[in-house]
């Protein structure tokens, strides 16, 4: 897949698929910062253990012209776990096909509502992410850019379930766009489920937005189960300003080869962020996070906790940053990243670090890659409990400090329940 590929492809959905002129300014932009890019490699110390350069020798393809033979009955099953949420939202293959929102919520495609996009600094809410080759892809390729409006003083307890699905067309890239915009005083849940209707070759790269108003909340759940061939890669961009707050839960169980990147600019006093991940990577999987929290304003602060798993020829890779700007005084941060080795094949890779440019501040960090204890092995065992669910037993335990920040224990359950049989195989 070379860069003249995406470049005739860009071409070919630009003259038919982008009716406004402002999106296609963007969209231009965001396509030559990605060919001045090409996809990330290991020359790229943010790339240092995730080598995308592979991808310069695939071809995907971005516009399938149906996806309905491939996916009927898995369609079927998906639209009916959507639809019996009492708050849900399904895109299928970049696209929005179903949504069903609490009152006053409103989602608009800027991609084509003329109406609502010149009423929005567009440059500014689409291209301040574009920071790397796979964000300015998405800007480029994504058939749809969707705006959910949270609206001031509203409190959404119960969440809303966003499904993110491939269809399982082979070497299908779909790229989807969300911006959620968090009005003042507002509350809200959110559960973000990818996943994959077939187990063919394919790839997902995805861009989520969040711009949180004064003293709004924000609790966001990312779970990733796709296909075992799938490729994942993901971004989470935050924006907080004057006294917000926003938790952010990523859980990877899926995908052959998965990339999150999460960022969180906490941009005025009183913002802060809580960052929970766990993941595991087996049977050749690769999961990589990489994470960055910027203090940009005095009186803020941010946490992370990270429980990282490896097992078979798995491999890990967390690379996790806070930045503390000149002058930001009364910052808080602290980060927490502890891993398990379950084989001699396996591989984790972990990067803590703090960026202080400042005095006044309390931050710390610390990071772990270790085994199950054998001594606490040995117990279960002797108690007549076999080798592989010993194991279950004490890998749930070391998740159990994730899985437990999670507010739904149909949740919880469920995705200890699933840790639990990857574990068995």
């Amino acid at each position: 897949m070379t860069l003249n590929y995406i470049e005739n492809i860009f071409k070919e959905e630009a003259n038919k698929n982008i009716p406004l002129e402002n999106i296609k300014n963007i969209k231009q932009k965001a396509i030559n910062n990605f060919l001045d890019q090409g996809f990330p490699t290991r020359k790229n110390e943010k790339w240092k253990y995730t080598d995308l350069g592979f991808l310069n020798n695939r071809k995907f393809i971005f516009n399938p012209a149906t996806t309905e033979d491939f996916t009927r009955n898995e369609l079927k099953e998906l639209n009916e776990k959507v639809h019996s949420k009492k708050f849900g939202v399904m895109l299928l293959d970049g696209k929005l096909t179903y949504s069903n929102l609490p009152k006053d919520i409103n989602v608009q495609n800027i991609s084509e509502n003329s109406t609502f996009a010149n009423n929005l600094d567009l440059d500014k809410i689409i291209n301040k992410i574009d920071d790397h080759s796979l964000t300015s892809l998405n800007s480029a390729l994504s058939p749809e850019i969707l705006h959910f409006n949270i609206p001031k003083n509203k409190n959404i307890n119960d969440p809303i379930y966003f499904y993110i699905a491939s269809s399982g067309i082979n070497n299908y890239c779909q790229q989807p766009r969300m911006i959620l915009n968090c009005e003042e005083n507002s509350v809200v849940n959110l559960i973000f489920r990818y996943v994959s209707l077939k187990n063919e070759s394919a790839w997902t790269n995805s861009v989520l937005q969040v711009n949180q108003r004064e003293n709004s909340i924000c609790k966001l759940l990312r779970i990733q189960e796709q296909k075992l061939n799938h490729i994942h890669t993901d971004s989470i961009n935050a924006q907080l300003e004057k006294n917000t707050s926003i938790k952010i839960i990523n859980i990877d169980l899926g995908g052959n080869l998965v990339r999150n990147n999460t960022k969180v600019n906490l941009n005025d006093s009183e913002s802060k962020c809580n960052i929970f991940a766990a993941f595991l990577s087996g049977a050749n999987q690769h999961i990589d996070y990489h994470i960055d929290v910027n203090h940009n304003a005095k009186n803020t602060s941010s946490s992370q906790e990270i429980r990282g798993i490896a097992n078979y020829k798995g491999v890990g890779v967390i690379d996790s940053k806070v930045r503390v700007d000149q002058n930001i005084n009364k910052a808080t941060a602290n980060q927490s990243i502890n891993n398990l080795l379950l084989s001699k094949e396996s591989e984790i890779y972990t990067k803590p670090e703090l960026e202080i440019y400042s005095d006044d501040v309390s931050c710390s960090h610390g990071a772990t890659i270790g085994e199950l204890d054998d001594d606490l092995l040995f117990y279960l065992q002797s108690r007549g409990i076999d080798k592989k669910q010993a194991q279950s037993i004490l890998v749930n335990a070391f998740i159990n400090k994730i899985i437990n920040m999670i507010d739904f224990p149909s949740i919880r359950e469920y995705l200890t329940d699933s840790f639990s049989t990857l574990l068995s195989k």
